[in-house]
């Protein structure tokens, strides 16, 4: 993005608006599962009952760790 506005490509605005889209499709979807896990941990109950959840489903831990990073399957 930087670089198409370096070599005159494209306007500030442009250069904005155009890396702001690309930060919300790469992060949008972890930071809000990564909001749901934060309010599930400030829950002592909730804790409890997702982390036995985890433990009889291994796929559910797969699930939010690929949700959260960028480890490509």
């Amino acid at each position: 993005h930087i670089h198409g506005y370096l070599r005159g490509d494209v306007t500030a605005p442009v250069l904005t608006k155009n890396y702001t889209a690309a930060w919300r499709r790469q992060f949008a979807g972890r930071m809000q599962t990564g909001r749901f896990l934060q309010a599930l941990m400030f829950r002592p109950g909730l804790l409890a009952a997702g982390l036995r959840a985890a433990n009889t489903l291994p796929a559910l831990g797969d699930f939010f760790i690929r949700n959260t990073r960028d480890i490509k399957p």
